[in-house]
């Protein structure tokens, strides 16, 4: 069942916005993050997340905040896409072993 739940995109994403109503930060930085930014500009960056799972997910939520989610899976990048409003960016962060181009600008949308 998990394995055709992974491989059916859409239904993948049903799975996600099921857990989305329940979820949390994956340990207690969100608690941490709120209060280094309380007088900071409402903008985070997390690296290396699950669509449902990842630091900064209370954030998220907020409407108040923007963010960038950047991980190096393109179906780990698509997915917020879906799942997540427009405030909430997310983009691959390329290998520069594999590519001699030069990386786009990753806060240029923030």
């Amino acid at each position: 069942m998990g394995q055709l739940i992974r491989n059916n995109t859409a239904l993948r994403r049903l799975y996600y916005r099921s857990r989305l109503l329940r979820s949390a930060s994956e340990a207690d930085e969100t608690n941490i993050i709120s209060k280094l930014a309380r007088d900071a500009p409402r903008t985070f960056v997390d690296f290396g997340f699950h669509p449902i799972e990842f630091n900064c997910i209370v954030l998220a939520r907020n409407p108040d905040w923007r963010g960038l989610l950047i991980d190096g899976s393109k179906r780990q990048v698509d997915d917020p896409r879906v799942l997540w409003p427009e405030r909430i960016n997310s983009r691959i962060f390329p290998d520069n072993r594999k590519s001699q181009r030069r990386p786009q600008p990753l806060l240029e949308e923030i």
